[in-house]
C-alpha cells in the first residue's frame, strides 16, 4: 500500500512540474489538494524534498503575485550575498 501512496506522490509532483514548465492555468483544485494533502503526506512520510517542491508548486500556483514578490525579494538578496562574498 506504501507503493501506491509513493506513486500518487509522484505522480502529483509531475503534473505541478508540468503545469509549471507549460505554463497553463491550474485547477485551483488541484493546487489546494497538494498543498493540504499531499505536501502534509509527504511530510508524514519523511519525504521532505517532495514536501517543499509540492508546496513551492502550490504557494506559486495559489497565490502568484506573492510569490513573484517573494521570489524577487530573495534574488535581490542573493545578489547582495555574492556582492558581499566576493
Amino acid at each position: 500500500h506504501l507503493r501506491v501512496v509513493l506513486l500518487r506522490l509522484a505522480s502529483r509532483l509531475q503534473t505541478l512540474r508540468h503545469f509549471a514548465a507549460t505554463k497553463l492555468p491550474v485547477p485551483a483544485g488541484l493546487a489546494v489538494e497538494s498543498l493540504h494533502v499531499f505536501a502534509p503526506l509527504a511530510n508524514r512520510l519523511g519525504i521532505w524534498e517532495i514536501k517543499w517542491e509540492m508546496e513551492d508548486l502550490a504557494f506559486r500556483f495559489l497565490e502568484p503575485e506573492t510569490y513573484r514578490q517573494i521570489a524577487r525579494l530573495l534574488d535581490e538578496k542573493r545578489i547582495e550575498r555574492e556582492t558581499y562574498v566576493q
